[in-house]
């Protein structure tokens, strides 16, 4: 298996990070972050499924990442270190291990945040009744939950 930093110099193909728009990590082993910088500012697409990530901490800022994928990592918390990407609008979390609600409340920070997949997730799962999650209108703060009686996860995502 490949290390992080060595999948990165490899996707990275001698060119400078400023000129790097998409990176594919996915099945590289790490449990922590390796060797993504704030250099990689023109990064509209990252992909890194199934890395083993424990952990965000020290993720980069980069203002113009568009699409975050994180799939089948180990991921319980730690959603605050995406804040440095106020350009993010899908993000997939399915199939990590976040268990509650509260853990997904740094999300409410990401204004352009559109798409959001927890599909596999504890606190998703849970709710067995919950068919959609609506986004209310442009320029709203409040969301709209979309069930029988989960309306109170709403509560969960005050900034969406």
């Amino acid at each position: 298996m490949m290390s992080m930093q060595q999948r990165l110099e490899l996707e990275r193909r001698n060119k400078e990070p400023a000129n790097i728009t998409e990176l594919n990590l996915d099945n590289c082993k790490a449990s922590a972050l390796e060797g993504l910088t704030d250099e990689y500012v023109n990064l509209e697409t990252l992909s890194l499924i199934n890395v083993g990530l424990q952990s965000l901490a020290g993720f980069p800022a980069l203002p113009k990442l568009h699409r975050l994928e994180l799939s089948d990592n180990r991921l319980l918390d730690g959603l605050q270190h995406l804040a440095g990407c106020p350009a993010l609008a899908q993000l997939n979390l399915s199939g990590n291990r976040i268990r509650d609600l509260d853990a997904l409340k740094p999300l409410a920070s990401l204004k352009k945040l559109r798409t959001l997949d927890l599909y596999g997730c504890a606190p998703v799962m849970s709710m067995t009744r919950l068919r959609r999650v609506d986004a209310a209108p442009s320029g709203s703060t409040k969301a709209r939950m979309v069930a029988t009686t989960e309306a109170r996860a709403a509560a969960a995502f005050p900034g969406l």
